[in-house]
């Protein structure tokens, strides 16, 4: 059971640990009533003296206006912060960021750029959507070269942590044999891993 009152206490004599838990308490509503607000209130007293993950919580905040006005460019900034500090996920989400053009700014070479920062962290060992992503850049040829067979080995990356579109991917690769050897049965294995996640992609 969270102790409220000594963690209020502790946040506000400027404790970084305790002013990141009370952010999550709120943010979840455990131990308190759930306020979006005041998470974001302490999130980013530990953002502005370095926190990474809350520097990628204050990001997603202004991203989908959580307990704020919704402000994709400052969603951005934040998410700019923690991904410098080598913060997989928000690598990753500024790597979709360039890749829409959240924010007005669509640069799909940026995106494949950090997307691949992501995928070869070794602090994370490979953020998974990052790999998959750059599986479909290199696929299409989308912010990079196309080539098939560097496509393939993202999508493997993906596949063998259950991302079941990594896996769908993969199976097409071998049904087609684009960058791999073709390969019907291992086409098969993959489609059907996808499948039992619900993956019914055509």
């Amino acid at each position: 059971m969270i102790d409220i009152q000594s963690l209020c206490q502790a946040a506000k004599a400027g404790h970084i640990k305790s002013q990141f838990q009370l952010g999550s308490a709120y943010q979840h509503g455990r131990g308190v009533e759930r306020d979006l607000t005041e998470a974001l209130h302490w999130y980013t007293k530990v953002a502005e003296q370095g926190g990474v993950e809350s520097q990628y919580r204050v990001g997603l905040a202004y991203y989908y206006g959580d307990g704020v006005t919704k402000d994709v460019k400052l969603a951005i900034q934040w998410f700019t912060k923690a991904a410098r500090q080598g913060h997989g996920n928000a690598q990753y989400r500024i790597g979709l960021a360039y890749y829409y053009g959240d924010g007005g700014n669509q640069d799909h070479t940026k995106a494949a750029k950090w997307w691949h920062k992501a995928a070869e962290s070794k602090t994370i060992k490979g953020h998974r959507k990052s790999e998959r992503r750059l599986g479909q850049a290199y696929s299409y040829g989308i912010g990079v070269k196309q080539d098939y067979t560097t496509a393939a080995q993202w999508f493997k990356k993906a596949a063998r942590k259950s991302d079941q579109i990594a896996q769908y991917y993969l199976g097409k690769a071998y049904y087609y044999g684009n960058g791999v050897k073709q390969d019907v049965t291992e086409a098969l294995l993959w489609f059907r891993k996808a499948a039992l996640q619900g993956n019914i992609r055509s």
